[in-house]
């Protein structure tokens, strides 16, 4: 998309960790959904507040996908509540061996404020996405349209939240969950998974819940 505006942008490739500019440079510097992905998201947000100039914006939009795990679990069809808590660790396991692994945390968008704060950034404050992914059929709203279109393109990759069983396994075993209980748990998210797409499918999938 950003090829309809060759003249509005500028665009360079670099290292979060490092990044390619002198410091005081900017009036805004921003990302969204990044660092949850880098290993030492204080390093980011370091960087970041480096190229900022004095009396500037560091923003940035992260999510904690732990907590969006469990509100998207709270939907129509309900699951057993057991079930459910399964997942949430399952989920967890994984979470903690991607951080282990040094490929970043899921859930930093939790601490963000904090690492503002330590940073000594001045007057950091925080602000909750008051939109809820909403899943209401007939799905026809925009918003809900894409949610189905992304949930078509990843037919096929059931329970691959984290990527597939091999990646998923790794980084599980990485975050301390039990070796013996993977096959299980892997299974159990396929098939919440392959519950979830039938009933998109059907008509019946709602929800509400979660944050975007």
């Amino acid at each position: 998309r950003a090829e309809r505006f060759p003249h509005a942008f500028t665009y360079r490739e670099g290292d979060a960790l490092a990044l390619p500019f002198e410091d005081d440079r900017f009036d805004l510097v921003t990302c969204q959904t990044v660092l949850i992905h880098v290993a030492d998201a204080a390093a980011a947000l370091r960087e970041m507040a480096r190229v900022t100039r004095p009396g500037g914006l560091v923003l940035a939009a992260e999510p904690n996908n732990l907590a969006n795990a469990l509100l998207f679990e709270l939907c129509e069809p309900e699951a057993p509540f057991e079930a459910i808590v399964e997942r949430l660790r399952f989920a967890r396991a994984c979470i903690a061996g991607k951080r282990a692994l040094g490929q970043g945390d899921a859930t930093v968008g939790e601490r963000l404020l904090l690492l503002m704060q330590d940073l000594g950034l001045a007057a950091p404050e925080v602000y909750k996405n008051d939109r809820c992914a909403r899943w209401l059929p007939p799905y026809d709203t925009p918003a809900e349209r894409l949610q189905v279109a992304q949930l078509a393109s990843t037919e096929g990759m059931e329970a691959g939240l984290f990527g597939d069983r091999a990646t998923t396994e790794r980084l599980y075993r990485a975050g301390g969950g039990d070796p013996a209980r993977f096959d299980a748990l892997w299974e159990g998210a396929r098939a919440r998974d392959r519950e979830v797409r039938a009933a998109v499918e059907a008509g019946t999938y709602r929800t509400t819940g979660g944050l975007s």
